[in-house]
Order: C-alpha cells, then structure tokens, then sequence
C-alpha cells in the first residue's frame, strides 16, 4: 500500500473561477467534478503527478477561510507527526485519539466544524439510507474525519437503526 498525501483541499471564493486559472494558465486538466446539492467536489490535477490531486472547494465565508488558513499555519509545524498519529489512531481503531487529532481544533470554529462536517454528514445519511433501502451491497468512502465523534456519518447512521463499521 502506498502512502502519501493524494489530494489537499484549498478553498476559493469562485470555483469556476479558480478551475479556469489551474485550467488554463497553468495547465492542469480536471479530474472529478461532481455535484451533492449546493456542495461540488472539484479536483484538478497536474498532468506530471497523476497521483496528486488539488480540491478546489467553496462555500466558507471569508471569516472562516481566515480562520482556516490561520489554524493551518500554526499546526503545520506538526503535520508529519500529527498524520502519523491519525494513522496508528485508525489502524487500531482507536476514536479517541483520533477525535483529539483530527477534531478537537476544529471545535473552536463551530461554524466551520458544521459546514464543513456536519452538514455534509448529515446529506450522506440520507443518500445512504436510501442506498441500504435498495438491498444491495454498499461501499462507501469517505475521509476520517466524517466517520468519529457525535453527528459523525456512523453516529447518524447508528442513530437511524443502521449499522456501519471500519474496513
């Protein structure tokens, strides 16, 4: 298995905007740009690092983009061991570590931490239920930090008599 960082997220004011300059003026191509509602999943890649993808997303609020960018910048000081210990955290299931990890900081930007979590985690569940509805066996992705701590997709999900586990 490989590991490595394969797509990191940047928040733009206009996606199509955005698409247009990583497009256009500095030739990346698109590689999935997929709409949930109000929510779209944009990713561009460069055409020399087809394993590297760059998210191109919206709907944060200049305040909380500021907010964003600060946290970012006093944490990543700390990122190789940070990630490192999301990995142990997740290889031995232990959700408290990674709660501390991955959300605690975010709980300081309530809005953000709903946003960004808990309203999409909120549109999964009912995709998922009616996905569970049709009979058939279902695979779904989603990153970390969607999948701990209360209003997680598992909380959700649990919450509605379904039952989901780590792979």
């Amino acid at each position: 298995m490989s590991q490595g960082i394969e797509v990191v997220g940047l928040y733009v004011r206009d996606q199509d905007e955005a698409l247009a300059f990583y497009v256009e003026k500095l030739g990346f191509r698109v590689h999935t740009d997929v709409r949930n509602g109000d929510y779209r999943w944009l990713t561009v890649q460069h055409p020399d690092q087809p394993s590297f993808q760059l998210g191109l997303f919206t709907s944060l609020t200049k305040q909380e983009q500021d907010a964003m960018l600060r946290e970012t910048l006093q944490e990543i000081s700390n990122f190789k061991k940070d990630l490192q210990g999301i990995i142990d955290a997740w290889k031995t299931g232990d959700t408290q570590a990674l709660q501390k990890l991955m959300l605690e900081a975010m709980r300081d930007y309530p809005q953000l931490h709903k946003k960004l979590l808990i309203d999409r985690n909120k549109q999964w569940v009912d995709k998922l239920q009616k996905l569970h509805a049709s009979g058939k066996t279902v695979f779904v992705v989603v990153g970390a930090a969607h999948l701990i701590g209360k209003d997680s997709v598992i909380d959700l999900l649990s919450g509605k008599g379904l039952k989901a586990r780590q792979l």
